[in-house]
């Protein structure tokens, strides 16, 4: 029998595993329709830039290349919901240490830029709540992961 801590960091890890599934799967299919969904002005033209630019085309490949990762990632997620305790690496990897990086990354371009473009501070909180959830489970499991209890 589980207990209701480790319970709460199991809903953290669904709850990040479903949104890095789902923003990673949106990304991947349209990159303008997550624009879309972050309030940018996606122009109708970008496809047809990217016949000219080969440039861009690295650049959305590549975006796309990492979003399938993001992807991936949700989906390994789900190995700690059956054993909390094995699989507890993963969930700093993935729900801590790359939400933090991500966040400070998109908030140091936010501050930095000279144009203060909305979608960074929007990653940024996105990312620093994914970290504050799992972060808030890991803490709470803390003592009874290192008993080796569930």
């Amino acid at each position: 029998m589980r207990s209701k801590k480790t319970n709460y960091l199991q809903v953290c890890i669904l709850i990040t595993g479903l949104l890095f599934v789902l923003v990673g799967l949106i990304f991947f299919i349209s990159p303008a329709l997550l624009g879309k969904c972050m309030s940018i002005d996606v122009g109708e033209d970008w496809i047809s830039q990217m016949r000219l630019d080969e440039f861009l085309v690295l650049i959305t490949v590549f975006a796309q290349s990492i979003s399938l990762l993001m992807f991936f990632a949700g989906i390994s997620m789900v190995m700690p919901l059956f054993d909390p305790l094995k699989y507890r690496a993963l969930v700093y990897f993935f729900g801590v240490f790359f939400p933090v990086s991500a966040s400070l990354f998109a908030a140091f371009k936010y501050l930095f830029s000279e144009e203060k473009q909305t979608s960074g501070l929007i990653l940024s909180l996105f990312f620093l709540s994914i970290a504050v959830l799992n972060i808030s489970g890991l803490f709470l499991t803390k003592k009874d992961a290192a008993m080796g209890v569930e």
